[in-house]
């Protein structure tokens, strides 16, 4: 009885050790990069898994290379969230789709496009020994140049614009830093930047 109960005991065991494991199919992600209506090749797409670490453009969980198509495949997936930036050059898509906006599930296979427009540097030279606001345009949040200090804005939307079907200007309005709400802006000139350039704008006009 004893050496059957044994004999039953092992088959058992080895029924469990060669019994096979069938995976799930793996998450996808497929992301295409275009310029306007043409196929990016050769942009860098960086995969992230967490808001925080695309918003500091560190930690990217993967990194392709686009193919002639414009496309970068990503597969494993984890069931979660993704974002992602694409850059070629001067070319980025900050300004079009960056997420899959919620959680990826199991087996799914997710496609999303994303378009690159220019982008150019600001440099916001302060010559004075006073602190200056600034705004990019009207109604924009003000940025604070100290005294005798550099300000550098990048990837800043730069040249025409095939999204949106114009060009990009930027109005350049500048004050003494204030507490008194009412004190206007001076306008102090107007921009229509171009891909990779660095542009300056010097304080006090």
């Amino acid at each position: 009885m004893k050496r059957l109960l044994f004999f039953l005991l092992v088959i058992s065991w080895g029924c469990k050790d060669d019994a096979p494991v069938v995976p799930k199919n793996p998450i996808t992600l497929e992301i295409k990069a275009l310029e306007w209506t043409t196929s990016s090749m050769d942009a860098v797409i960086s995969l992230y898994d967490s808001e925080q670490n695309w918003e500091a453009r560190t930690g990217a969980i993967k990194s392709q290379t686009t193919t002639s198509n414009g496309k970068a495949i990503f597969t494993n997936l984890a069931p979660r969230q993704y974002w992602w930036r694409v850059e070629k050059g001067c070319l980025l898509n900050d300004y079009s789709d960056f997420s899959t906006r919620r959680a990826l599930k199991e087996e799914e296979y997710y496609s999303a496009k994303t378009y690159l427009v220019g982008s150019f540097t600001l440099e916001l030279v302060n010559t004075s020994a006073l602190a200056f606001e600034v705004t990019l345009n009207y109604g924009t949040a003000p940025v604070t140049v100290n005294g005798n200090s550099t300000l550098t804005i990048k990837r800043l939307k730069a040249e025409y614009d095939y999204i949106t079907d114009e060009s990009t200007t930027y109005q350049i309005s500048a004050r003494v830093k204030t507490n008194d709400a009412s004190k206007p802006y001076e306008q102090i000139g107007f921009l229509t930047p171009y891909c990779g350039k660095i542009e300056k704008v010097v304080l006090p006009k």
